[in-house]
């Protein structure tokens, strides 16, 4: 096996004002993987002291290999104000050699929103809640784990029958697929964070929905 993998992020963050905060990220990777295999068996030895494969009877030599690369284009923003009202944003654009020549690449989008209702100045006589925060988010995001090679067309062996005889051949076993695309999911959540007497007591809840 063979691997590299490239990481070039930048950040940046900055404050307005003393209230506006925020934190910037620009990102490029890629990577690659390679795999070759070479396996030779063989059986018949006349003895155990040489043990090379030409001493028996080769039994069977197989080799495959198989390659796929991926790069990929992000960035994210993260706000809040006065760390009460936070939003981010993130964009991944992600191509990958496993799919088809038409649909190699794919937009991922992403946002949440947050809200740390503890903070107002309304909640001050609430004295036994510590901690509120109300969040939702939506994002997509991707899999391409479908295996090398799937968008080709494929041949494979079979045999046919030729006046009375048996004759091996090839045939089309896979048609070719040149819109084969990533696998996407989606999903919304929407989130309460609840903390009473100083955290001491500490409840969360989600309700979410994933559509792939």
């Amino acid at each position: 096996d063979r691997d590299w993998v490239i990481e070039n992020t930048l950040n940046y963050s900055f404050t307005l004002a003393d209230k506006h905060s925020f934190n910037t990220l620009l990102g490029y990777t890629t990577q690659s993987h390679t795999y070759e295999h070479m396996k030779g068996e063989a059986r018949g030895y006349a003895n155990d002291n040489i043990t090379t494969l030409n001493a028996g009877t080769m039994y069977a030599l197989t080799s495959d290999e198989s390659e796929y690369s991926m790069i990929s284009y992000l960035g994210r923003l993260n706000y809040d104000y006065k760390e009460k009202y936070i939003l981010s944003v993130a964009f991944r654009r992600d191509g990958c050699s496993r799919f088809g020549s038409n649909a190699k690449f794919a937009n991922f989008p992403s946002v949440s929103v947050g809200w740390i209702a503890s903070d107002e100045p309304f909640m001050e006589k609430y004295d036994k809640v510590s901690h509120l925060k109300l969040r939702g988010s939506y994002g997509l995001v991707g899999n391409y784990n479908i295996g090398n090679y799937t968008y080709l067309a494929s041949v494979g062996s079979y045999n046919y029958v030729t006046d009375g005889s048996i004759t091996a051949g090839r045939a089309l076993s896979r048609i070719g697929n040149n819109e084969l695309t990533w696998e996407t999911t989606k999903q919304m959540d929407f989130g309460v964070d609840l903390g009473l007497f100083n955290d001491r007591v500490f409840l969360v809840y989600d309700y979410y929905r994933k559509w792939t």
